[in-house]
C-alpha cells in the first residue's frame, strides 16, 4: 500500500512500469525455455 501511495506521490506510472518489467522478463524468460524448468537461467 505505501508503495502505491508513494509512487502516485512522485507520479510514477505503475501500469506503465508493470507491463515494462513483464515485457522484459518475457524477453528474458521465454515460456519455452522456462516452462518446467527449475534451472537457473543465466
Amino acid at each position: 500500500m505505501y508503495c502505491i501511495m508513494l509512487s502516485d506521490k512522485f507520479g510514477f506510472d505503475l501500469d506503465e512500469i508493470i507491463l515494462d518489467k513483464l515485457a522484459k522478463n518475457a524477453q528474458r524468460y521465454p515460456v519455452e525455455f522456462a516452462y518446467g524448468n527449475s534451472n537457473k537461467a543465466n
